[in-house]
């Protein structure tokens, strides 16, 4: 492991940083507007982002836009901050998605039970990103599972703490 390869793999990350800021934007905001009434290109860009962010993208949306936005810093918001009570603040920066991460997939995981049951479309969505997601997952794992996990899963890790984290800061 050289320099050169230290740099690829530092601006991997970035990508992947940039990758899950590009992933919050667009929960946030449709990037492409609708094509015959459809709204195809923003499904493909999630799929699209599924893949450089590391998970379906429209699993942000029930504990991102519809517990953290709406009820930010309050006892409903998923990802509060007030969550984080060690003295030492490299503690609570280090450890903050581990705490909440368990809140967000039980929180995530009921809200698309109920989209399922109710026939809604952000449920076949989700459906769509993972028929592309995983495969494409398994198949770099299969691959090379050393470059994966260097090249693509720590990236990918580190792009999804960065994101969720800058809101300590």
């Amino acid at each position: 492991f050289g320099f050169g390869d230290e740099l690829w793999l530092a601006m991997i990350c970035v990508f992947s940083f940039v990758g899950a800021t590009l992933t919050h934007n667009c929960i946030h905001v449709p990037i492409f507007r609708k094509v015959c009434g459809r709204d195809w290109l923003n499904k493909w860009w999630q799929i699209v982002l599924s893949n450089t962010y590391g998970w379906p993208v429209s699993t942000l949306i029930p504990g991102h836009n519809l517990s953290h936005h709406k009820f930010t810093q309050g006892p409903k918001d998923v990802m509060r901050t007030t969550k984080m009570r060690y003295e030492w603040n490299m503690i609570n920066l280090l450890l903050f998605v581990v705490h909440i991460i368990i809140d967000i997939n039980k929180y995530d995981a009921a809200y698309f039970e109920d989209q399922k049951r109710l026939g809604r479309p952000i449920h076949k969505q989700l459906l769509l990103e993972c028929v592309f997601f995983w495969p494409v997952q398994a198949a770099l794992l299969l691959l090379n599972w050393r470059k994966y996990v260097l090249l693509v899963l720590f990236p990918q890790m580190l792009g999804k703490w960065g994101i969720i984290t800058i809101n300590l800061l």
